[in-house]
């Protein structure tokens, strides 16, 4: 019986090798985690140690993967994210390259959706100004706004945009969505209005809210910047809880100061943690978390469950488990 290497870089999946050796006889699972610590610190005996494994190795699994993954292992067959996104993995390599690519799509799409709506919340209740006040022991009543029959704009209407859409509604809202592989304007469940890409403007243009919950590809990269912050409302709010590069931080960071938007929310950035030198930091109209709206206890073993029903799918031939597209990035 031919043996089938797995090497694992996470430490959701550490203590859980003898459980994912159990899927199958035929699995070698080697945790390879140290040696790729080791080998970015330009340890030379770890680096061959690795190549040694990934000559041999079908599948690796995973949040950071080798570097030159798929020249360093010419008999890769799979790799397994342990996240959802995928564009910190997706080299010009593997993209090209026949080897699958599957993630955790969808596991944690609902604490998504619940941070991106009550950051809405603290946004038009200025939460923010309710802290300050106890701070400084001061009652100074003010008035906050609501969500009811505000529009919401959900820029990516995959599973955490339609999480999020069945919230808005919840909330009387009405809700207007852009998904990437819409062709025509038209009607989702939980969605007033889906439209296309070329119509995002529209988008921008009416919302009071844009939640961003698409993937980060090269079509997205700062797809917010000037021209989109400027055809927002003035009373709108910008909430991102997708990938940090989609924003245009410095275009943010101006529309913010003279207050060409109302105010923002973000839990990713394009370099984290958040540089203390960051203008964003000093404005009263924003505020952050830190990268922490898809967190919940629960989410290792959930990851740990998506990848022995594929491993196991993987050993006898039958269809993966979150197939990613690799060309199109999500």
């Amino acid at each position: 019986m031919e043996a089938v290497r797995v090497l694992i870089n996470s430490p959701l999946f550490e203590d859980a090798l003898p459980r994912i050796a159990a899927v199958d006889p035929r699995i070698e699972a080697v945790h390879i985690g140290s040696l790729i610590k080791a080998e970015s610190a330009g340890d030379t005996a770890a680096t061959q140690k690795l190549d040694t494994l990934l000559q041999s190795a079908e599948v690796v699994a995973g949040l950071r993967l080798p570097k030159q993954l798929v020249e360093r292992a010419p008999n890769l067959k799979w790799v397994q994210l342990t996240s959802a996104g995928v564009d910190h993995a997706l080299d010009e390599g593997l993209r090209s390259s026949s080897v699958t690519l599957t993630n955790a799509a969808n596991l944690h799409s609902f604490a998504i959706a619940e941070f991106a709506v009550s950051a809405c919340l603290a946004l038009a209740k200025n939460i923010r100004e309710c802290y300050r006040q106890k701070e400084q022991r001061l009652w100074e009543p003010y008035n906050p706004t609501i969500l009811r029959g505000k529009t919401m704009g959900i820029v990516g209407f995959g599973h955490i945009g339609k999480r999020v859409a069945r919230i808005a509604k919840a909330f009387e809202m009405y809700v207007i969505g852009v998904r990437l592989s819409q062709i025509h304007p038209g009607k989702a469940r939980h969605a007033d209005v889906l439209l296309p890409p070329l119509q995002f403007e529209r988008l921008l243009m009416e919302s009071d809210f844009v939640v961003l919950t698409l993937p980060l590809t090269r079509l997205t990269h700062h797809m917010i910047g000037v021209a989109q912050l400027d055809a927002m409302k003035p009373s709108a709010y910008l909430v991102n809880v997708s990938r940090g590069p989609i924003v245009d931080e410095r275009a943010l960071a101006m529309a913010l100061q003279v207050q060409s938007i109302a105010g923002a929310a973000m839990d990713v950035f394009e370099s984290e943690p958040l540089p203390v030198s960051s203008p964003l930091l000093d404005l009263p109209n924003f505020f952050y978390s830190p990268h922490i709206a898809g967190w919940l206890a629960e989410y290792p073993e959930m990851v740990l469950e998506v990848f022995t029903d594929n491993l196991r799918r993987y050993l006898y031939g039958q269809r993966l488990r979150n197939v990613v597209d690799k060309q199109r990035g999500y």
